[in-house]
């Protein structure tokens, strides 16, 4: 993970190394060098980084070589159901009244963020980016409904019901008859028959609607 270094280190921000630690900014806060995503992230790692030493065993039926991954086995075996972090109540408090009730306030996106992570933080960002954008165009539509003349309004979407009907029919029309031709020219024209020796070309050709053959 990215965190910022000192000023005097460079200021920009650098995936944590623990045998650099003295170099980044805030380490000497525990509390609030790392996000709570972050810490789970770090927990979760140690523990799928748990190894098995020799001889390990969880019972007769499950046993470990030297050096295998722990958590995988157990998971895969169902001897562990799934790995969840706990929930701070402190901090779901905190984001409930300010963000589910705050129907009125900013989204708090740095407490979502530094709770559930940037992905949900830039999600719920567009989100209400989204929503906002959306809303302009809403109040113009219920003004256009609300004050123009309700006849106008029907006659102007009665014309345009039949306008698309009528284009619906003339493209199922054309696609039909695309559909003919295609079979036609696939099945009849160019085939042979071979009658008393002599070999006949059947031709099938759609002019204006008529068929013709030709030999």
């Amino acid at each position: 993970m990215r965190k910022r270094l000192k000023p005097e280190c460079g200021g920009e921000l650098q995936e944590f190394c623990i045998e650099d630690f003295d170099d980044f900014e805030g380490i000497q806060d525990e509390e609030t060098f790392f996000t709570s995503s972050e810490r789970q992230v770090i927990v979760r790692y140690y523990l799928m980084s748990l190894r098995a030493m020799e001889n390990d065993a969880w019972d007769d039926h499950i046993k470990f070589s030297h050096g295998q991954a722990i958590m995988p086995v157990l998971l895969a075996a169902g001897k562990v159901a799934t790995i969840f972090p706990l929930h701070d109540r402190n901090a779901l408090s905190t984001l409930h009244s300010l963000w589910v009730r705050g129907f009125t306030h900013r989204q708090p996106l740095d407490l979502v963020a530094e709770y559930f992570g940037v992905k949900i933080a830039l999600y719920f960002a567009w989100l209400g980016h989204y929503t906002t954008a959306l809303l302009f165009p809403a109040v113009f539509g219920l003004l256009c409904w609300a004050l123009l003349p309700a006849g106008l309004f029907r006659t102007s979407l009665t014309s345009f019901s039949d306008e698309m009907r009528r284009r619906q029919a003339i493209a199922q029309d054309r696609a039909v008859w695309r559909c003919v031709e295609q079979s036609l020219g696939t099945l009849v024209a160019g085939s042979r028959v071979v009658e008393g020796g002599m070999s006949v070309l059947a031709v099938v050709v759609s002019v204006d609607g008529d068929l013709r053959r030709s030999a």
